[in-house]
């Protein structure tokens, strides 16, 4: 009877140090996911940052171009009088011609520039409109992500905690198994992609899905000793309905 309490409870043990270790996995996921969490808040702040800034260089250049351009429509028409004072001075038809074709040529630059200076005038008025509202919405995005950076902060420190607390009572059950069985879990866990149990059921190893020998669900079902999975070689257990009463196995 010794015997089968305590293999019962040495298996109930590995069991929870078998959860413990998956919560931890969990809680050690989550918390690693944190500042992750966090960069990508940042970054997506940080490209809309860039966005706004692109628009003001935009603006920025778009004005620059206009004045000088302003400047150049003040030189074509300074240089557009200059030549009608010209014409009433020209003597010839030829040189009456002559100047004429400049003049045109000049009028066309002149209209092209201002052309132009009107279609910056709209960019800048477009832009401007667009660099309010994004303003706007930037001063709404930096609150959001400051307080979800500051809700993932507590939640940081929460999941810590817990950890801290899942790891202390790892310690306990670890305290509690023998030294030997504790190195061949963490070996098998090693190896086995951190699960080291595996629950047996209608005969079967529940995670590599072999059927186990008649002679090991036998015993698994007396409770006569601590079992290995002959296939995945993980600790196999029962749930408590399948554990039974040696006797009646007869």
């Amino acid at each position: 009877m010794t015997q089968e309490v305590n293999v019962k409870q040495t298996i109930t043990l590995l069991r929870r140090l078998q959860e413990s270790d998956l919560e931890i996995e969990q809680l050690n996921h989550k918390i690693a996911s944190i500042p992750r969490k966090k960069d990508v808040l940042n970054r997506g702040l940080q490209q809309y940052i860039q966005m706004v800034e692109q628009e003001e260089n935009r603006l920025a250049d778009s004005r620059k171009e206009r004045r000088q351009l302003e400047h150049s429509l003040e030189d074509h028409n300074l240089k557009d009088a200059r030549y009608a004072d010209q014409l009433m001075q020209v003597k010839t038809n030829k040189e009456y011609r002559a100047l004429l074709t400049e003049i045109e040529q000049l009028k066309a630059k002149i209209r092209e520039i201002e052309d132009k200076i009107l279609d910056l005038m709209e960019e800048s008025e477009e832009l401007e409109k667009s660099i309010r509202w994004r303003k706007k919405k930037l001063e709404k995005k930096k609150q959001e992500v400051e307080a979800e950076c500051h809700r993932l902060e507590k939640e940081e420190e929460a999941l810590n905690h817990q950890l801290e607390t899942k790891e202390a009572f790892k310690s306990e059950l670890q305290d509690k198994l023998p030294l030997e069985l504790l190195e061949q879990y963490n070996r098998i866990k090693s190896v086995r992609h951190g699960i080291a149990l595996a629950e047996a059921k209608d005969g079967f190893c529940q995670v590599c899905h072999v059927r186990l020998r008649p002679q090991v669900y036998y015993d698994l079902r007396a409770n006569k000793s601590i079992l290995l999975c002959d296939n995945c070689h993980r600790f196999l257990f029962l749930r408590e309905d399948e554990v039974v009463d040696p006797t009646k196995l007869m």
